[in-house]
């Protein structure tokens, strides 16, 4: 057990630095479109929007009934329509938020190193493409989704998908180094 802690310890720290090297190196540079009258954005935004929140506008209240849902979906069929991630004041959470992106990192790490050490995969590919396997499917299940219901643009689906393939694909190719499988 004091493997897959040290695994996932280092897998964690792989995965984070890969990604603060593509966030701060700015390797996404169109992950978010600029809009030269942003200003005049945001003061419409704070004049209509009362609380921080995701708002998909246009929209039905959540009391609508089926018919006005359903009227709704033909009116607003073929318009413009927007999702907005508002927030009443900018703060300054990097600290927060790498704190967190680094234990979501671990915790990561950790379930698959768990998986690998008690899945008694026999070979270095073996446990490797089951580590891969598994990030695979949170694109597919997790950021895939995103644009299959939300269309969510490709410059920012684009970044996360590289993220997962990059950073875990190495952090993948340590785990299944470092792992070995739980013997009897």
């Amino acid at each position: 057990m004091k493997r897959v802690l040290i695994g996932a310890l280092v897998a964690a720290v792989i995965a984070f630095a890969l990604q603060a090297v593509a966030w701060m190196g700015n390797f996404y540079p169109n992950f978010a479109k600029y809009t030269s009258n942003q200003d005049t954005v945001i003061e419409n935004l704070s004049q209509n929007l009362t609380e921080d929140g995701l708002y998909y506008v246009p929209y039905v209240p959540a009391d609508a009934t089926s018919e006005q849902r359903e009227e709704y979906a033909k009116t607003a069929t073929g318009k413009p329509w927007a999702m907005v991630f508002y927030h009443q004041k900018m703060e300054d959470a990097m600290g927060m938020s790498m704190t967190m992106g680094f234990i979501h990192n671990f915790i990561s790490a950790f379930i698959v190193g768990l998986i690998l050490f008690y899945g008694n995969f026999k070979s270095y590919w073996g446990k490797f493409f089951v580590s891969m396997g598994i990030f695979v499917t949170v694109i597919l299940v997790g950021i895939m989704d995103e644009v299959l219901w939300w269309s969510f643009p490709g410059s920012f689906i684009y970044p996360q998908i590289i993220d997962v393939f990059l950073d875990w694909g190495v952090a993948s190719f340590w785990l299944a180094f470092f792992i070995k499988p739980k013997t009897a």
